[in-house]
């Protein structure tokens, strides 16, 4: 086990630059998820830790020693492949004592080891079998157990469960979390996919065009997204995002191009600070109700159901707001209704709610919606980070 430190790490292919400065520490024992659109450089970042692929600057520690410079089989990490990449012509046992052998560790020690992994990641009836001879779960598992045989510092995980269905996915996901707690080896896991990164990483490291965006738990960059990309990113369906601008001077408001919100109380003083400027509105689709007597005397806002989506547990509304007209009422009101045209430009109002199943709320109604503005989000119009 060993902590992996990456400083300041570069790295260009020809005149693109793929990662433009990666500062990132991974805590000793702790399951990393790199999380992010394809292209964002999280499988160069695994690549370069591997030493498949040549730094262009920076530096990578893998416990006290520097490897820049040391070959894959030096730096004491074992990687997993998306494509299994276990030899056809090999049984299971042979595979998986394949690395042991290279490194001309004894045969009694390697037999031990080999029967040790396979009882605990069940595979102990497959020893003689070929890969062509088992099921997709049952391959990924033999690659993991090729990786942990060995007992490095690190474990180093490319996408390995993309090639698997659904129900599969969801069983070796268990299965990598109890093998994590059971080892509690230095793990590091790239994915584009938020439900894996979210059930199994410790802590996510959410990356976009070359650069770390937000680190933190699962239920940190979820409740506390660092900018608008990050909050968009996490969450399925994604946050709801609309343009407005911030009125009113002692109980601000947002001001959408069909409808306003109050800011709540909590965050009014720091939203004084961009009265008459333009930023983003966010909420997630569970913090959105439709068709229910709210108590707490949330304002209903009207909405189109364009489309409905069951999917049993619940249900996820495709809402549209109506066009409605605009009143400028505020102390400035030409420069309110020219902000309020900038914003008709580009209204998007549609927006997503996730509700009970047993709502009532069908495709082509008219619903009054009620937003849950204690759950709110508001990000810069300028730069993107979050406001609150």
């Amino acid at each position: 086990m060993a902590e992996v430190k990456l400083v300041h790490l570069i790295k260009d292919f020809g005149k693109v630059q793929i990662l433009k400065g990666i500062d990132l520490t991974i805590p000793d024992g702790e399951f990393v998820v790199l999380l992010g659109p394809s292209g964002c450089g999280k499988t160069t970042t695994l690549r370069l830790i591997a030493g498949l692929e040549e730094v262009t600057e920076g530096e990578i520690f893998i416990g006290d020693r520097k490897v820049n410079n040391l070959p894959p089989k030096q730096r004491d990490i074992a990687m997993v492949f998306q494509s299994y990449a276990l030899y056809p012509h090999m049984t299971v046992y042979d595979n998986m004592a394949f690395g042991l052998k290279l490194r001309r560790v004894q045969r009694e020690e390697i037999d031990q080891k080999v029967k040790a992994t396979a009882e605990m990641m069940e595979l102990t009836p497959y020893l003689k079998r070929k890969p062509r001879e088992l099921s997709g779960g049952q391959r990924q598992r033999v690659a993991v157990g090729r990786a942990i045989v060995r007992n490095p510092q690190v474990f180093l995980m490319d996408e390995p469960l993309s090639n698997l269905d659904a129900k599969l996915r969801v069983q070796m996901r268990v299965e990598l979390s109890k093998l994590h707690q059971k080892l509690k080896v230095t793990t590091i896991y790239v994915t584009h996919d938020q439900m894996e990164a979210m059930t199994l990483g410790n802590l996510i490291v959410i990356m976009n065009q070359g650069i770390i965006q937000q680190m933190g738990t699962p239920g940190k960059v979820y409740d506390y997204p660092a900018n608008k990309f990050v909050a968009g990113f996490i969450g399925s369906p994604p946050m709801n995002f609309f343009p407005a601008f911030i009125d009113g001077e002692e109980e601000p408001f947002f001001q959408m191009a069909s409808f306003r919100l109050p800011v709540p109380a909590q965050h009014r003083e720091v939203m004084r600070g961009y009265a008459g400027k333009e930023v983003a509105f966010g909420i997630r689709p569970e913090d959105i109700t439709v068709d229910q007597t709210d108590s707490e005397g949330r304002i209903p806002v009207k909405a189109k159901v364009e489309v409905l989506e069951m999917l049993g547990a619940e249900i996820f509304l495709y809402l549209s707001s109506p066009e409605e007209a605009f009143v400028a009422d505020s102390a400035s009101e030409k420069a309110t209704s020219d902000r309020y045209l900038k914003l008709r430009a580009n209204p998007a109002h549609s927006f997503i709610a996730r509700v009970d199943p047993k709502s009532p709320a069908k495709e082509g109604d008219i619903v009054e919606v009620r937003f849950n503005l204690e759950k709110s989000h508001a990000f810069d119009g300028e730069s993107e980070e979050a406001i609150y």
